[in-house]
């Protein structure tokens, strides 16, 4: 199938011009067709915006992560787990000294997912939305390069 190739009219099958201004998913011939079929696509519309929304809060969330490991602030000694608490020791961190400001996550520390989420979050939560908004920026711009990898 060739992604270039002119979609039908959701209404009538006739070749698409417009778009929905809201979803822009649905293609229609003419105001007339867009207009009759509103009701019939509004609340596929609405789940589709929704489950966007919900998908790119997920990826927005993964690059988070993905970030915060690689840039980590705390150099972690050791982390004892129990009873859904994660007791997390820091090593001694004079910058001056070691000229050394991110060091590497301990994920061996951590294989439980949900638990290096957490760990993770600690310290940023208060910086989650500024590093969001600088990333959107950038991307936004096309100034950030993307690569997309299966996480599986």
């Amino acid at each position: 199938m060739n992604p270039n190739a002119p979609k039908p009219c959701a209404t009538c099958g006739k070749e698409g011009k417009i778009t929905c201004p809201a979803c822009s998913m649905a293609m229609y011939c003419c105001e007339m067709c867009r207009n009759r079929n509103l009701f019939q696509h509004k609340t596929h519309c609405e789940s589709l915006l929704q489950a966007l929304v919900e998908r790119v809060g997920e990826i927005f969330q993964e690059i988070f992560f993905v970030f915060s490991e690689r840039a980590y602030t705390l150099n972690i000694s050791s982390i004892a787990k129990g009873n859904d608490i994660a007791m997390v020791s820091e090593g001694s961190n004079n910058v001056r000294l070691s000229r050394q400001a991110l060091f590497a996550f301990p994920a061996e520390m951590l294989p439980d997912l949900q638990d290096r989420h957490a760990v993770l979050g600690v310290g940023r939560s208060e910086h989650a939305l500024a590093y969001l908004h600088d990333f959107v920026a950038q991307m936004l711009k096309g100034d950030l390069a993307i690569t997309l990898l299966s996480m599986a």
